[in-house]
């Protein structure tokens, strides 16, 4: 059975351990996602700002629907804040072997 959320995780998942490696450039790290995993690669890619590139190949965007907020209530800016502020603190995860407390974040 396929999930949405945890194959979308699973992308995230790879960059934490690829970025731990010493070998690896943090900031070349792409993402490739073929048929259904396109959109997973995608929605992965709009909230983990750690993901450079991405390549699909699939006939349809489903993540388009689910990346910008519910009903587009985010401003691009606001967006941006957001997926930063996550990716960073995954990182700060990945490095420490837990997960860390969010803490809430501005928008204004």
């Amino acid at each position: 059975m396929a999930s949405p959320d945890i194959n979308t995780e699973d992308y995230s998942a790879a960059v934490d351990f690829l970025g731990l490696l010493p070998n690896v450039n943090r900031k070349r790290i792409g993402a490739i996602g073929i048929c259904g995993l396109s959109g997973m690669a995608l929605t992965a890619a709009t909230s983990d700002s750690r993901i450079r590139a991405v390549a699909t190949a699939s006939m349809y965007d489903m993540s388009l629907s689910m990346s910008r907020s519910h009903q587009d209530s985010y401003t691009l800016e606001q967006r941006h804040k957001v997926i930063d502020y996550l990716s960073q603190q995954r990182w700060a995860d990945a490095e420490s072997g837990k997960s860390g407390r969010v803490a809430t974040l501005s928008l204004a």
